[in-house]
């Protein structure tokens, strides 16, 4: 028995288009959402509040400002037009009569000035530019581990061992651990933090002029901090990292 094929294709076609539509209306319901989600997942990340800020760095955030390209955000040029008016007055005196008038002038001149960002407000832009573009890896001192993400990728690269050690990281690291302050002098308030169950611990070399705040608290307090791993002393056991930014 022969197959009538434009019979077949007149009942089927119309339902193949429909299934074909169906599927690919699918796909991009469930990539549009797992976009969403990513979008929403990042944005969870970099707008938390980081909290009281204990110590920033002003020349720092502004440098990282202006690298990741918010050179206008940092600085930007302002125009004022400023009025200002002057009166002349005339008068007419006579025996019988008195006349008087006036009349006021304005003028108006255009200033033009440099507006420097507040580190303090450019901080957060800071935060959210280094978490987006995947400039700034988490680590979590307390448990001593280190949140694998495309940051931590692209700051080992791609020939890195399975095991990653801290000093290893060659970018912005965003520390949350338990913070002592151990001594104040030369102009330097340096605070410590365990890492790790080895006895290991990192260090911070604070300018004590860029505190924010007077009251540091004397005992163990957790915080977070922002900066950049310098050295490691293998005998003492001790990661020394530049710090930018503390908060508590």
């Amino acid at each position: 028995m022969a197959v009538d094929w434009s019979l077949w294709w007149s009942i089927w076609l119309f339902r193949v288009l429909v299934w074909g539509v169906t599927a690919l209306a699918l796909v991009v319901a469930l990539v549009t959402a797992w976009l969403m989600w990513r979008a929403r997942h990042r944005y969870a990340e970099s707008s938390n509040s980081p909290g009281i800020m204990l110590y920033l760095r002003d020349e720092s955030v502004l440098e990282i400002a202006r690298a990741n390209g918010f050179s206008e955000a940092v600085e930007k040029e302002v125009q004022d037009i400023v009025g200002s008016a002057s009166e002349g007055r005339m008068s007419m005196e006579a025996i019988r009569f008195g006349a008087s008038g006036g009349h006021t002038r304005s003028r108006e001149r255009t200033e033009i000035y440099i507006k420097s960002a507040d580190p303090v407000e450019l901080i957060g832009v800071v935060l959210r530019s280094l978490t987006t573009g995947n400039g700034m890896v988490r680590v979590d001192l307390t448990t001593g581990t280190i949140t694998r993400s495309d940051a931590l990728a692209q700051a080992l690269g791609p020939d890195h061992p399975h095991r990653v050690r801290l000093q290893d990281v060659d970018t912005y690291v965003l520390l949350k651990g338990r913070f002592r302050l151990v001594g104040t002098e030369d102009g330097r308030t340096t605070l410590v933090a365990p890492y790790g169950t080895a006895g290991a611990h990192v260090r911070l070399d604070c300018r004590t002029e860029s505190l924010r705040r007077e009251d540091i608290p004397p005992d163990a307090f957790k915080a977070q901090a922002l900066g950049r791993v310098q050295s490691w002393n293998a005998e003492r056991g001790e990661l020394l990292v530049r710090p930018i930014a503390l908060f508590q």
